[in-house]
């Protein structure tokens, strides 16, 4: 007599989701976290993250700064290009916005100090130090019972 055909298993998991790689790439570079990344893909960020360092031999921390410096030298590039002229696409104020954001660019302004004005400064806050410590309070702080 023939025998019944064995029942088909099915898996005891779901099955893997593929992840599209270059679109992450994409994502990575434009600067966006890997939390936003696995939201917009529909899948949990440590997924995303175990996935990494399966397929791609190390932890998303680390991949994620490689693809965001390469952002980070585009944006500067095009920062460049529209400095010296070479393009007239572009919003001027969005690049100055991302670069102050993406490559810490700031504006900064140099105080110059007096080396004199600096020792007296410093003498002024021993002096302080020192009548603090003898116990001395400004009329301002005194109570009328004192």
């Amino acid at each position: 007599m023939p025998r019944a055909p064995k029942a088909i298993k099915k898996p005891a998991h779901r099955p893997q989701l593929l992840i599209d790689w270059k679109q992450v790439d994409e994502y990575l570079i434009a600067g966006c976290p890997g939390t936003k990344i696995a939201d917009a893909l529909g899948i949990h960020h440590e997924t995303l993250y175990n996935r990494c360092e399966q397929e791609k031999g190390m932890a998303f921390s680390s991949y994620s700064q490689q693809k965001r410096t390469i952002g980070d030298a585009i944006l500067q590039k095009a920062q460049f290009d529209k400095a010296i002229g070479n393009t007239e696409k572009g919003d001027n104020t969005l690049l100055i916005w991302l670069g102050k954001v993406r490559l810490e660019q700031r504006e900064t302004s140099v105080i110059a100090v007096d080396p004199e004005t600096n020792k007296n400064f410093e003498s002024l806050m021993k002096e302080v130090v020192e009548l603090q410590r003898n116990g001395y309070t400004p009329a301002s702080e005194k109570t009328s019972e004192e």
